[in-house]
């Protein structure tokens, strides 16, 4: 738990970064603000890339999303839990499709 304002620094080895992003949960339960999740390491930037076992870059040509659809389409069928203010949800990203938003139409419409 961290109360006012805070840097937290954890230390882990370069190969416990893939179990360190799948289970770390940042919450902010008041009315705080998240700034950032990083780390640090000698490796440069395409190699430690290269071990996420999965692409975050932007999309591609051949029809790929970037993203968070993109990211979430790489990972279908993986076991997920939603949590909200209110209720929790657990079950398998099954397919990802992406759709406008009621006010990115609306900011279509107005420009119309």
């Amino acid at each position: 738990m961290v109360s006012g304002h805070a840097e937290i620094n954890l230390s882990f080895k370069q190969s416990q970064v893939d179990d360190v992003l799948k289970s770390m949960v940042v919450l902010d339960l008041g009315q705080g603000r998240i700034g950032a999740v990083s780390y640090n390491s000698s490796a440069p930037p395409a190699a430690r890339m290269a071990d996420i076992p999965f692409s975050i870059g932007a999309g591609t040509a051949n029809g790929n999303n970037g993203g968070l659809a993109g990211v979430l389409s790489q990972l279908q069928g993986a076991r997920i839990v939603v949590a909200t203010a209110n209720r929790t949800a657990t079950g398998s990203i099954l397919t990802i499709e992406e759709r406008p938003s009621r006010t990115d139409r609306d900011k279509t419409l107005m420009r119309s």
